[in-house]
């Protein structure tokens, strides 16, 4: 549980809130859940978010050593409201190594997406993601662009606890 203190609350006051994950992998599969803003499930406020969860699966096919496919959906809820998510992503990589990702989405029946993404270096990652709205909100909107900037914590392949040390 990562505890979050929300902000731009009325007369300066702070509200605490929670959010909670879990996620299950192995080399093809990732089954995920992530709850945010739990204190709303027990008592709802003006100002504070709504409690949202979110459910998802995703699979992984490699094609050779140098392309890989992800295959993926997610379900959202957000009080009443329900949207899934449906996507695929093609991955270019070099050896062991992703050097380019583009792949695409639907959301729900009115919305699709974009997604580029290329390495910066093992570690960083800079994606462009672009969406666009079928519904009466595109008389409104153009479609909303996101630029997105990711560090992967890369992990020790040396498993060392308090019985290493004897």
């Amino acid at each position: 549980i990562i505890p979050r203190w929300q902000e731009h609350q009325p007369n300066n006051q702070s509200k605490p809130n929670a959010d909670i994950g879990i996620i299950f992998t192995n080399r093809n599969w990732t089954f995920g859940y992530n709850g945010l803003n739990l204190f709303s499930l027990v008592r709802e406020e003006k100002f504070r978010f709504n409690n949202t969860n979110i459910l998802y699966t995703a699979y992984l096919h490699e094609i050779d050593r140098y392309l890989e496919f992800r295959y993926g959906i997610n379900m959202i809820q957000t009080k009443n409201i329900f949207q899934t998510d449906i996507h695929i992503l093609s991955i270019i990589k070099s050896f062991d190594n992703r050097l380019v990702e583009i792949g695409g989405f639907v959301r729900s029946k009115y919305e699709v997406g974009f997604i580029f993404g290329i390495d910066l270096s093992p570690s960083w990652h800079i994606y462009y993601n672009y969406d666009y709205n079928f519904s009466s909100i595109n008389t409104r909107s153009i479609g909303s662009h996101e630029i997105m900037l990711s560090y992967a914590i890369r992990k020790s392949y040396k498993c060392r606890d308090w019985y290493y040390n004897f």
